[in-house]
């Protein structure tokens, strides 16, 4: 790469610079950034694109480096003056990689500073377009600030080192889509927006705490929790049913937010079920409690029905005071008695009948009398 940066070697080796540097310098990084257009416009391959990238940034950060030094060891102000514009021509090439080549780029390397003043200044006009859009759709405050953390943070982040060429990409692509995605639509609603965030993959825990916080409101509106077990039922049907998004995660060092949002409704889900469960098994103790109990043997209990049917006391079929029996009577030692134990007991003849006999003999002589 030294036939694109003999003019920045020179700067650094010779102390005798001439007057007009910083117009001289302005036209040699115009005519290497025209240099690095054509001839990457010239590449019929990926990697030969990436491979030289790769060169053009190398180049660039050892003579920055280089500049760096000379500057240390140098007493002289106007010569540091001289160095310092050398080293700003130097990142605006630099610069020009990280907005038009990203896709050659390390997506983990930072950007320089020029290159976030560019993407800042691109986005201060969207910020507000946006944020006036989401007002207009009645979008909740808080949603719309977790929504454009990521612009805010970039223009308050003045620290390049910490700014990737990935989380540039992304907040690029993040906001187009936010903006295509509200103009699609005459009015949006808080869960379409939601959804498009799924698909976003806007992994910030400030999003899915928000989800969790929403989910706790709607369990205080909501007490029956089989009715809450459906709702949250339903949301994972539909999460799960979402296209496939942007695969490149806001936070890459978090897992992709649908996936985070399916495992926290998944446990969430199997909470309700038990405690569902639970309350009916409770309700069906407490319906128990509720029958008739016969201080007689099973047996006992089967004859004594059997004999008002034959009396003709009871006028209905066989099988509807069996399954009465069963929903409605519990005996000496059985809450509940089987459908199957009643009905082999009422058709089988129970060896004592007689002692039952006379009682319902009494019965209806008592009510025969009143």
């Amino acid at each position: 790469m030294t036939y694109l940066f003999e003019t920045y070697q020179e700067l650094i080796q010779s102390n005798n610079i001439s007057e007009g540097l910083e117009q001289r310098l302005s036209e040699v990084s115009t005519r290497i950034i025209n240099t690095i257009d054509e001839e990457l416009f010239g590449f019929q391959t990926q990697e030969r694109a990436v491979f030289y990238v790769q060169k053009i940034e190398l180049a660039i950060t050892n003579h920055i480096s280089s500049i760096e030094q000379a500057s240390l060891l140098s007493e002289c102000l106007s010569r540091q003056k001289q160095l310092a514009t050398g080293k700003d021509s130097l990142l605006e090439i630099q610069s020009h990689l990280e907005r038009f080549y990203a896709v050659y780029r390390d997506p983990q390397k930072p950007v320089n500073e020029i290159t976030i003043a560019h993407v800042v200044k691109d986005l201060r006009l969207k910020e507000k377009s946006l944020e006036a859009a989401l007002l207009r759709n009645q979008i909740n405050e808080k949603l719309i600030d977790i929504i454009l953390y990521p612009v805010r943070s970039l223009k308050d982040n003045n620290r390049a080192s910490y700014v990737s060429q990935d989380c540039i990409d992304y907040l690029l692509h993040f906001v187009a889509e936010l903006e295509k995605q509200l103009d699609g639509f005459g009015n949006i609603r808080e869960h379409q927006l939601i959804q498009h965030l799924y698909v976003l993959n806007f992994n910030n825990m400030a999003l899915l705490t928000y989800l969790c916080e929403d989910y706790q409101k709607l369990k205080l509106r909501i007490e029956d929790e089989g009715r809450l077990l459906e709702h949250l039922q339903l949301q994972l049907n539909r999460l799960n049913h979402l296209p496939e998004g942007f695969k490149r995660p806001y936070n890459a060092d978090l897992a992709d937010l649908k996936l985070q949002a399916q495992q926290w409704m998944e446990q969430e889900i199997t909470i309700l079920k038990k405690k569902v469960k639970r309350n009916e098994k409770k309700l069906k103790r407490e319906s128990k409690g509720s029958k008739l109990k016969f201080n007689l043997s099973v047996d006992v209990v089967t004859c004594f029905f059997r004999l008002l049917k034959e009396t003709e006391v009871i006028d209905v079929g066989a099988n509807e005071i069996i399954r009465w029996i069963n929903q409605n009577i519990s005996s000496k030692n059985q809450v509940d008695i089987s459908l199957q134990s009643i009905q082999r007991k009422f058709f089988e003849k129970h060896p004592n009948r007689q002692p039952i006999e006379q009682l319902i003999a009494k019965l209806q002589d008592c009510v025969t009398q009143h």
